[in-house]
């Protein structure tokens, strides 16, 4: 019967509260059941508390890391704004130089009298539109790789800078007319070997020194003081200076294409046989040599051997 009795006994626990201030103690009387429940929700929320602040941890890292890439990903758009703005500028720039040099070619080659050899490739090239992709607008919020803008802007260059070989190629052709028309030009006699006016023109006048009887006059006297300079009339060779009978002092000059310039009576010669000339390059200084009654420029042109009036390249 006792062992019956204390068997029951243990299935309770007993808790006593004694308050400080008060004199009667309180009981409360739990079966062991109910203590052991609440042991293991007590567990249970220890564990889901950890759980929580692990996950709470876990998060927290995980949100940091993201916002690491957002940061690192938000450079990176900025960054390749900036690289597609400087390539857009490149091809525009690029394109624009090559309108331009089509341009002056054109100018260039109107300018000298020469047809534009190539229409359609300058068209092909002014008509060209660049398919450059548009830079996402400054304003945007959204942290994005543009290396495939960036390619594509890439692919669009490359097919600029093709056609700026095949330009640089057809530029070179077209500088062959060119630079032989512009030798042609430099080379034609143009205007007076000295700023004054005419004194004895070209054709048949009479005789200047006996004042009697016609003779066939080669060229044209231009008056001067004495000592003046004397220019070449064109880009050319110099195939005679010095002393020529009635001609005095002289300087012939070869301009190539058939052409030879004729400049006499100078007091002082400047330059020497062989010597290559340019256009506005003094020769000689102006005389009264050889067959002449006073200091002047007698001025020949001649085409081919024949002697034309210098009057027509004036």
């Amino acid at each position: 019967m006792k062992k019956a009795i204390t068997k029951k006994r243990l299935k309770k626990i007993t808790l006593l509260f004694i308050p400080e201030n008060e004199t009667k103690v309180r009981k409360l009387r739990l079966p062991i059941w109910a203590i052991k429940a609440i042991f293991v929700v007590f567990i249970a929320c220890i564990s889901f508390a950890c759980l929580n602040i692990k996950e709470s941890f876990k998060y927290k890292a995980i949100a940091a890391n993201n916002n690491k890439k957002i940061y690192e990903l938000t450079e990176l758009n900025i960054a390749q704004k900036k690289q597609i703005a400087k390539l857009q500028d490149s091809t525009v720039v690029m394109k624009d130089q090559i309108d331009d040099n089509i341009k002056v070619l054109g100018e260039i080659k109107k300018s000298i009298g020469l047809a534009n050899t190539n229409d359609s490739f300058d068209n092909a090239i002014l008509s060209a539109e660049l398919s450059l992709p548009e830079m996402i607008s400054e304003g945007t919020n959204s942290p994005s790789d543009m290396s495939n803008e960036i390619v594509k802007i890439n692919i669009s260059l490359e097919k600029l800078s093709e056609k700026t070989i095949v330009q640089k190629e057809e530029i070179k052709k077209s500088m062959a007319p060119i630079n032989a028309k512009l030798a042609y030009l430099r080379a034609v006699p143009t205007g007076k070997p000295i700023n004054d006016s005419i004194s004895a023109a070209y054709g048949t006048r009479i005789n200047p020194i006996t004042h009697r009887g016609s003779e066939f006059h080669k060229g044209v006297d231009l008056g001067a003081k004495f000592g003046v300079n004397v220019y070449a009339t064109g880009d050319g060779e110099v195939i005679f200076a010095g002393w020529n009978g009635g001609y005095g002092n002289v300087v012939i000059i070869s301009h190539g294409y058939g052409f030879t310039t004729l400049y006499a009576h100078n007091s002082k010669l400047l330059v020497k046989t062989g010597e290559k000339v340019k256009r506005g390059q003094a020769l000689a200084k102006t005389g009264s040599t050889g067959r002449s009654t006073a200091p002047h420029v007698h001025y020949e042109v001649k085409v081919n051997g024949k002697n034309v009036n210098p009057v027509k390249y004036f």
